[in-house]
């Protein structure tokens, strides 16, 4: 393909580590995904919560209006798109008239989504501060709007697994979304990630702590050591989710590398962290998987084979201080994220080998 570089372009990141892109597009521009976004926690009375629901003008709801009625953004997803438009600026009349009423002290979780990278980016990362949650009487959730007629289903094992690590005490999470509800005193916390656009480098904090519990744990088991390479695999995944269509190749040379092939899914959730935690190299075909890498430790050597420009991965890596490899496994990158797609196992065996030796470009 003509506009692909014929070598690889790197940036050094301040807090250590480094991304490298190989075979990337000549148009393709390494941004700072790491910014300083202003995060802050707020405290509010009689804020306003309505219900997560597609109204006629397209808005996804489950975010926070203030007793003024206006938008507090910091409760809005932080996704924007197409299928996300932003929040109404001031809260749409009429929603309040069958308000429940919420006393005590509440804390915002964010929206729910139960799939594996949201939970992790959009839940999980709401808990950046170091407080007391214990404190709270309560943990605000709102169900995504496919989750809303049956929305405890969301709360699944891994999900509170991990907020428990977190600090979140489990029995307080409450799920909201069928009525709006008025808190009498809800706790805010800015998102620190934008979701494909940039995160705060206070992203790492609610991981670190995972990571500390269930490394404790693992050692406590008295489990065999850990590999030190690891090569994380959609291959068990159902069909007709996005995964390379040779990734039975890919994981064979893997192998011949050192690697030792993971099914993440099949897992419980302590056993994932603690992979990645423990990992001296992750690697692994795009998507939700790699998401692990946020329980690395800095200076953990990733290999990301790509079929798209997945810019959420470069936030984590940027974040968490890898030492990253980002190889476009083919030579036109997949536009839908369901479509499967075959990697060129000669950018495959380059990859493997320039993260394996661990040597610059």
């Amino acid at each position: 393909m003509s506009d692909l570089v014929g070598q690889v372009t790197e940036r050094s990141l301040p807090q250590g580590g480094r991304l490298r892109f190989v075979h990337y597009p000549s148009s393709f521009v390494v941004d700072e995904w790491t910014r300083d976004l202003s995060l802050e926690v707020t405290t509010h009375r009689q804020a306003v919560g309505v219900p997560s629901e597609r109204l006629p003008e397209g808005a996804v709801f489950g975010a926070l209006y203030g007793r003024d009625g206006q938008l507090l953004p910091d409760s809005q997803r932080s996704k924007r798109g197409r299928s996300l438009a932003a929040n109404a600026r001031e809260l749409p009349a009429g929603l309040t008239e069958n308000a429940k009423r919420v006393g005590g002290q509440t804390f915002f979780g964010g929206q729910l989504n139960p799939v594996f990278g949201h939970v992790l980016l959009e839940v999980v990362a709401r808990f950046w501060p170091d407080l007391a949650y214990g404190e709270f009487d309560r943990i605000a959730l709102y169900a995504s709007p496919r989750q809303i007629r049956s929305p405890r289903k969301s709360l699944t094992p891994p999900v509170l697994e991990l907020l428990s690590a977190a600090g979140v005490p489990t029995d307080r999470l409450k799920l909201f979304g069928r009525r709006p509800v008025i808190f009498a005193n809800v706790t805010l916390s800015t998102p620190p990630i934008v979701i494909k656009r940039c995160a705060d480098p206070r992203l790492v904090a609610p991981y670190d702590r995972i990571a500390q519990v269930f490394q404790q744990q693992h050692e406590a088991s008295g489990a065999d050591a850990l590999p030190a390479r690891i090569y994380l695999s959609r291959s068990h995944l159902a069909s007709g989710s996005r995964q390379a269509l040779n990734e039975s190749a890919i994981e064979a040379m893997a192998l011949s590398r050192g690697f030792t092939i993971v099914h993440p899914q099949e897992l419980p959730i302590g056993r994932q962290v603690a992979l990645a935690h423990n990992a001296e190299i992750i690697a692994g075909c795009d998507g939700s998987a790699m998401h692990l890498a946020v329980f690395a430790r800095p200076g953990t050597r990733l290999l990301a084979l790509d079929s798209r420009i997945a810019v959420n991965q470069f936030m984590i890596d940027q974040a968490r201080g890898l030492d990253a490899v980002h190889m476009l496994a083919l030579d036109q990158v997949v536009e839908h994220h369901v479509h499967q797609w075959s990697a060129d196992l000669d950018r495959v065996a380059a990859g493997l080998d320039l993260i394996v030796d661990g040597s610059g470009s």
